[in-house]
């Protein structure tokens, strides 16, 4: 990064939370020397191990990247059940309280979204905006729509 000229907190590096609870102290470790040097660090699948709480207390993380398994619809486009979505919103409503943002991945639709939106979540990932692309059609994609 350095020999870039690139902000270190340009760089967002993800730790999948079942990594963290492996008690792997090297990457607790490391983790806590990436942000101490201004890196943000997002815990990736957030809700899916067993041991989410802790994790948030251990890892000196900046973004909560929510699980797809609380956006997974049951294939008729229908969002998610309502306790995932009353999951979601404390979720969110618990990392903005700790100051720090949140993703959630998976998002399908437009019922989708505008819950997000209304429980006030900072970005969305998912197949609503775009399919994975690869470079050049990454490229192709932001001179049709930037």
């Amino acid at each position: 990064f350095e020999r870039y000229d690139i902000p270190p907190q340009l760089i967002e590096v993800e730790i999948v939370e079942r990594s963290v609870g492996t008690g792997d102290e090297r990457l607790l470790e490391v983790t806590k020397q990436l942000h101490e040097k201004k890196f943000r660090v997002a815990i990736d699948d957030f809700g899916n191990g067993e041991s989410s709480l802790n994790i948030i207390s251990e890892i000196p993380a900046d973004v909560l990247k929510l699980d797809q398994k609380f956006m997974k619809s049951d294939g008729t486009g229908r969002p998610a059940s309502d306790d995932e979505y009353k999951i979601v919103a404390k979720i969110v409503e618990m990392a903005k309280s700790l100051g720090k943002e949140t993703i959630c991945e998976g998002v399908e639709t437009e019922q989708q979204i505008a819950f997000l939106r209304s429980v006030d979540v900072n970005y969305v990932q998912g197949y609503y905006y775009s399919r994975p692309l690869k470079q050049e059609d990454f490229i192709l994609y932001l001179e049709r729509n930037a």
